[in-house]
């Protein structure tokens, strides 16, 4: 939301400020995804055969435009990135537990000059739990991400 100098959230109490608020965060996510994809660019620009593995909470399913631009949008292009989710059970796919049920934001995308040494790929999602935003320890708060796994020959 946007703040008060004093950070205090301003309160939304429209539809149409909750609108705002939901286009300014796509925003910032692409952005911050663009970042990526730039410094992915970057190795690429030095050697195109670079090994690049890219990981972490993207915080977006893969049709979201954040995850299109780190992966790249040409998959046909050398420097586009690969998501070996093929190793994962279709009903193992997912990482995330929230409102909306369960959902894969959380990710490991490899260049294709390493997608041949991929020996395998998992999500550890067996004890994943609904998150909560009251974590029952204040001052220990567990991580509410599956751990994703790949194993590189």
């Amino acid at each position: 939301p946007l703040r008060h100098k004093d950070m205090t959230p301003f309160p939304i109490e429209s539809q149409i400020e909750a609108a705002d608020g939901l286009i300014r965060s796509e925003i910032f996510r692409s952005v911050q995804a663009r970042k990526m994809r730039q410094a992915i660019d970057g190795i690429f620009a030095v050697d195109k055969q670079a090994q690049v593995a890219v990981m972490g909470d993207f915080n977006s399913v893969v049709r979201d435009t954040p995850f299109r631009i780190i992966q790249g949008e040409f998959m046909t292009h050398d420097d586009a990135l690969i998501f070996p989710i093929s190793y994962v059970p279709i009903e193992r796919r997912y990482s995330f537990i929230g409102d909306y049920g369960a959902k894969l934001i959380d990710y490991i995308l490899v260049s294709k000059s390493l997608e041949s040494s991929v020996k395998s790929f998992n999500i550890l999602n067996d004890a994943l739990v609904q998150h909560s935003n009251q974590p029952p320890v204040p001052s220990f708060v567990e991580s509410d991400h599956a751990p994703l796994v790949i194993e590189l020959q």
